[in-house]
C-alpha cells in the first residue's frame, strides 16, 4: 500500500470520527433546549424500536431460512412472554438449529 492510500484511509477514518462523534455532541446539544414533554417523550421511545426494525428488516427479509426462522421465533416469543432474554436465545437458537440441519 502506498503511502498516499494510507493517509488517504486515515483521514477517511478520521473523517467519519469527527461526523459520528459530532453528530451525538450535537444531538445532545440541540435536546438539551427541547423541553421533554409527553410527546417528545413518546417520539424519543418509538426512535428506537424504528430504528432496530430498520436495521433488522432488510435481514430478513434477504436471509437465509435460519434468518427468518430466528426472526419469527423471536417475534413470536417478544409478542407472547415480553421476556427479550428469552426471545434473543430462542432466535439465536433456532438460527443455529436452522443452519446446522439445512447448510
Amino acid at each position: 500500500m502506498s503511502a498516499s492510500v494510507a493517509w488517504q484511509s486515515l483521514a477517511g477514518i478520521g473523517l467519519m470520527v469527527v461526523i459520528a462523534y459530532g453528530s451525538r455532541v450535537l444531538g445532545l446539544l440541540v435536546m438539551s433546549y427541547v423541553p421533554l414533554g409527553a410527546r417528545v417523550r413518546r417520539f424519543i421511545d418509538a426512535m428506537s424500536s424504528s430504528v432496530l426494525i430498520a436495521v433488522i428488516t432488510p435481514m430478513v427479509v434477504h436471509g437465509d431460512g435460519g434468518t427468518k426462522l430466528a426472526a419469527l421465533a423471536a417475534g413470536g416469543v417478544a409478542i407472547a412472554w415480553r421476556n427479550p432474554l428469552l426471545a434473543i436465545a430462542l432466535g439465536m437458537a433456532s438460527a443455529a438449529v436452522w443452519r446446522w440441519w439445512w447448510s
